[in-house]
């Protein structure tokens, strides 16, 4: 009993830490001649851990071998209760249980090593008499076993082992609870510590916050301030603090501080907004001048116990630059409102659309007109990339490449794209533009489109107008050109066959070479048709009525595999034109279409009607560029179902000397076209291949109800006694083929070479003159200046005009008040000519 007394006192000494109370147990009972261990369950209750050993020298020694061989400390060491059998009844029953021999608890508990360590851990720790005796905690629940061993132990010592057992149960509650105080102490000094950190940082930002803070006693005393609410208030703490009182104040009865106060001594907070501060100090007022100020004040209560207000709080925030920040973004707000309100305005107007990217593709914005084109909102494209709003494949290609473009030189790129829209091909152009930061950088793109549809129409048109006017002006230069030459081979020829006998042999020779300068005569007539300088002869005509008195002409032109089908409107009105042109419109159509057929039976179907041109549909009527406004027109149609016409082919079907034929000269339709322009109508072609092609002809409807066309009188006596004809032509060939004609009926001729020395031949021998025949294109002075200045010598003296330019193309050179005594087409023949010069040629006077 003694020894147990002297190990209750070691171990209750040694209950400020649960090492110690290990440290004395292990001491203790190897005093006692024991070995054994403290074993306490785990805080999941599965597994028990040994927590202390005590073993005498020789027992430590075999423990250092066997750990280094197992390689793990046994103080530590694990092990399940579900096989620590004998533990767990010690633990169940509550009491000392005595065993024997102890090899069966060695077994249980020992871990599983190799043999050699096993067979260690069996020859000096089992086969010995050993006693388990519970551990307990507080209230009576086991936390434990407490392990004896040794060679003397007999049952009768469990009570001790017991008693030993409930001394290291008190001492490690004694631990416990030792430690928790210890523990309790350090946390109630480190919340000390933290409290008095956080009071000097709520100082310390309380002194700091810009924030004006002023603490009042219940009876509105100002107890403290912060630095803020000094420099606000222009202030020192001497002169506020414990000598301010806010119910005594007039200031604070005029701003209405005071009564905020009252209210918030019974509970209340009162938040006052923004209050205006005049500090002109008045009469009996607390605060120095400091100037006008706008302070947003709260005052708050602090409850103490039994929410009881102990205090006040007045919290003053400065807000004057704030608010006069407020108004000058409040004014910047309106004006950029309003230049947004005048950009949106004129990007809502202009027809261009605008888009702005970022660096990466995605859109930032896009004007109104770019919305409507899209179909989107604004909020709908954010965001998002060119492809996914749903840009063709195609158009996202080119922005993209357009977009490294710029990334990588820094400037705008050009691109055109067309698409059709709406059933409509559009041509449109895209400006891509970098968008630059402050520093220069290119953060964006802003690309721009326009629809330059019209524009490159017009340049076409352009382009076109003057392609055509060149060959117009080609074709009726070689037409003149010829027709000279024509004018000398046929007055020539024409002349040397009345000087010759039927029988001579060189009668039908001449005529073969008249007969062939006729038809090269018509070459002429067909470019100057396609120059718009044909010879017109306008009057009121009736188109209906010229298809079907030529009917019979034109279907026995047309190859016996082809039918021809007439469909004409009844109430056709009149329009101005040139039968013979029209009728060679016609008739090069129908040739045309026939040719068409090769060898397949076929049909030709020409269709008169009337139709509107209207103001959407007038681009379809400038298939030549022609200019056309809208109205009402006369439509000749010529269609067939031929082979059709390829599409680059019917870009080119009017250019003049153009053919796809092996004989062709090319001046069929060419011929067509210059008689519709000089007919101011309009002509459209559609052809699709295996198909056929459809030609059709506006002719403006006539306003008139007459139009008269004056024939020449034909007379063809001749005297010679009826003066001298004064010849004006710059080409020899063309003077010599009048002088010989005119001569051969009897006449006298005076030739010159230019309208100078016409004018100066005139001027010298004006009294034998009768007349005059004038060359209409001459260099150095033109015809038509000639005619002017001989009309100012003789204003009666007949003067013909010989061109081969039409009638109408030379009338128009001459004012509408000089009058023509006549004209001459070239190239003619003697007779043409003879009987229009007698025709003018003044009579002779009665002689009788």
């Amino acid at each position: 009993m003694h020894a147990i007394n002297a190990v209750a006192a070691s171990l209750l000494s040694a209950g400020h830490s649960e090492t110690a109370v290990f440290q004395a147990f292990s001491k203790q009972f190897v005093k006692l001649g024991l070995h054994g261990s403290i074993n306490l369950v785990d805080p999941t209750g599965r597994d028990i851990v040994v927590r202390a050993i005590a073993l005498p020298n020789k027992l430590n020694n075999v423990m250092a071998q066997l750990e280094k061989m197992i390689n793990f400390s046994i103080i530590g060491y694990r092990y399940s209760r579900e096989r620590a059998g004998l533990d767990n009844t010690a633990m169940e029953v509550g009491q000392a249980i005595f065993l024997s021999d102890n090899s069966r608890k060695v077994r249980e508990v020992m871990p599983q090593v190799g043999k050699l360590a096993t067979n260690l851990m069996l020859k000096y720790f089992a086969g010995r008499p050993a006693v388990l005796a519970p551990i307990f905690a507080d209230e009576g629940k086991v936390q434990g076993v407490l392990y004896a061993s040794g060679s003397n132990l007999q049952a009768t010592d469990g009570p001790a082992i017991a008693a030993f057992a409930n001394h290291i149960s008190i001492a490690l509650q004694n631990a416990i609870l030792f430690q928790e105080m210890k523990d309790a102490r350090a946390s109630l000094q480190r919340v000390n510590a933290s409290l008095a950190a956080s009071r000097d940082a709520i100082h310390a930002l309380v002194q700091q916050t810009p924030v004006g803070i002023q603490v009042f006693d219940t009876n509105g005393i100002c107890v403290d301030v912060n630095e803020a609410y000094l420099q606000i208030f222009g202030m020192k703490r001497n002169q506020i603090v414990r000598i301010y009182n806010i119910f005594t104040d007039p200031f604070a009865a005029r701003v209405g501080t005071k009564q905020a106060a009252e209210r918030v001594l019974l509970g209340e907070t009162m938040r006052l907004g923004d209050v205006h501060f005049d500090f002109e100090r008045a009469e009996g007022e607390f605060f120095h001048t400091i100037g006008r100020r706008i302070l947003n004040v709260t005052l708050f209560p602090v409850f103490g116990e039994s929410s009881k207000v102990v205090q006040f709080v007045g919290l003053y925030v400065d807000v004057t630059e704030q608010k006069k920040s407020e108004a000058s973004l409040r004014q910047l707000t309106m004006e950029l409102s309003q230049q947004k309100q005048m950009v949106d305005a004129m990007l809502r107007t202009t027809p261009d659309s605008f888009y702005v990217l970022d660096i990466n593709g995605r859109y930032l914005y896009a004007s109104p007109r770019a919305l409507e084109h899209l179909s989107m909102t604004l909020p709908e494209i954010i965001g998002k990339n060119r492809r996914a709003i749903g840009l063709s494949e195609a158009l996202y290609e080119q922005s993209e490449y357009a977009r490294l473009q710029v990334l990588q030189t820094g400037q705008p790129v050009v691109k055109e794209y067309g698409e059709w829209t709406n059933g409509e091909y559009r041509d449109q152009e895209f400006i891509y533009s970098p968008l630059h930061s402050a520093a220069g950088e290119i953060i964006g793109f802003v690309i721009t489109v326009r629809d330059v549809t019209q524009r490159k129409r017009e340049q076409t048109a352009l382009f076109e107008a003057q392609k055509t006017e060149s060959l117009g002006v080609l074709a009726g230069g070689i037409a003149h050109d010829f027709n000279n030459l024509l004018v000398a081979m046929l007055g020539q020829t024409s002349l040397a066959l009345t000087k010759l006998s039927h029988d001579n042999p060189a009668h039908d020779h001449i005529q073969k070479a008249i007969r062939a300068a006729q038809k090269a005569s018509e070459l002429t007539r067909q470019m100057l048709a396609y120059s718009g300088r044909g010879k017109f002869e306008i009057r009121l005509l009736d188109l209906n009525k010229l298809i079907e008195e030529n009917s019979h002409l034109l279907k026995v032109a047309m190859p016996k595999h082809v039918a021809l089908v007439l469909h004409c409107y009844s109430q056709l009105p009149l329009i101005e034109a040139d039968p013979g042109q029209i009728q060679q419109i016609v008739m090069n159509l129908l040739l045309n279409a026939a040719e068409s057929m090769e060898d397949r039976p076929g049909t030709i179907t020409i269709t008169t009607s009337v139709i509107a041109i209207l103001d959407e549909t007038i681009q379809q009527w400038q298939y030549m560029h022609q200019s056309v406004s809208p109205g009402h027109y006369v439509l000749l149609r010529v269609e067939d179902d031929g082979a059709g016409i390829d599409d680059d082919v019917l870009q080119k079907i009017f250019d003049p000397f153009f053919t796809t034929k092996f004989t062709g000269r090319g001046l069929g339709l060419a011929a067509v076209l210059g008689i519709v322009r000089g007919h101011h109508g309009s002509i459209r072609v559609s052809s699709q291949k295996g198909y056929g092609t459809t030609f059709e002809i506006a002719f403006p409807i006539s306003d008139k109800d007459n139009l008269q066309v004056v024939q020449p009188e034909v007379t063809t006596a001749v005297s010679a006694s009826t003066g001298t004809i004064l010849v004006i032509d710059d080409e020899e060939a063309v003077r010599d083929a009048l002088s010989d004609m005119l001569e051969s009926v009897g006449l006298s001729v005076i030739t010159a070479v230019n309208g100078k020395d016409g004018i100066q031949q005139y001027q010298q021998r004006w009294q034998q003159i009768a007349l005059i025949l004038l060359d209409l294109s001459m260099p150095d002075q033109s015809g038509a200046d000639t005619f002017t200045e001989l009309r100012c010598i003789n204003a009666d003296v007949p003067i013909l005009l010989i061109s081969g330019y039409s009638e109408m193309e030379v009338q128009s050179h001459f004012a509408h008040a000089e009058k023509l005594d006549g004209f001459i087409q070239k190239p003619f023949d003697l007779d043409l000519l003879i009987s229009t010069v007698v025709s003018k040629l003044p009579a002779l006077p009665d002689e009788s």
